[in-house]
């Protein structure tokens, strides 16, 4: 059975009772999202140096995590973002290990409503200790991608989302290529994302078919980050 649409296969943690819808920040019962919660007043005010969250999105296969990873070094301020991937988070939830498969259950809805709003609440603590955040998952729900804008909201921080797009075809093939992944994703996962609805998006669309420089060529140019030498 086709895991339900939402992660996929880019499995994540969050203390308390499991389940549940996606949280708002006001609703949120982690002390991080509190309205209390500032983060701290970059040396550099709002420009270079104040800490973002960036969120990178895309079906299975589309090369999230490495761009995660290498726009991580690129953002200020140094040493550069935390990143926050909700595959690891999943494994973790279920006390895994990174590479062990998880059930099929690990993929419910409410699993996967309770591993996003924990990358989100760690994200926002990220940010409220003055890092700047990326977080890697598939964002295939509206609310999942507003979730991660608000996380931004309210902190007073920018946010960024970035949404990778390729054919299934590449997808399943870079699926087919993985080992010792954190990933559960596979060629079965990625042909049933192709019918996902993802309502409206408002994120900037990468194109990550090409080679991962490429795309990641892309998503700097989309953030307005200087060129790579």
């Amino acid at each position: 059975m086709p895991p339900p649409q939402g992660e996929g296969g880019d499995p994540g943690l969050e203390p308390g009772e499991p389940g549940g819808a996606l949280v708002s920040i006001r609703d949120s019962p982690h002390p991080a999202a509190s309205a209390t919660l500032r983060r701290p007043a970059s040396p550099f005010g709002e420009g270079i140096g104040a800490p973002v969250l960036v969120a990178v999105g895309g079906l299975s296969g589309t090369g999230k995590s490495l761009l995660a990873r290498a726009l991580a070094a690129d953002l200020a301020p140094a040493p550069g973002a935390v990143v926050l991937r909700s595959d690891v988070e999943r494994k973790a939830l279920f006390e895994k290990a990174e590479t062990e498969k998880l059930p099929e259950h690990a993929y419910a809805a409410p699993v996967t409503a309770r591993v996003y709003a924990t990358v989100a609440d760690k994200a926002r603590r990220a940010v409220a200790a003055g890092h700047s955040a990326v977080v890697d998952a598939v964002f295939a729900k509206p609310e999942e991608r507003k979730l991660m804008a608000q996380s931004a909201a309210a902190l007073g921080a920018r946010f960024f989302g970035l949404f990778l797009h390729a054919d299934v075809s590449t997808r399943i093939a870079r699926l087919g290529r993985r080992s010792l992944d954190a990933s559960d994703a596979d060629a079965t996962i990625a042909q049933a994302q192709e019918s996902y609805d993802l309502g409206s998006l408002q994120w900037t669309r990468i194109d990550a078919s090409g080679t991962p420089d490429e795309t990641l060529a892309r998503a700097r140019a989309a953030l307005k980050l200087p060129a790579s030498a």
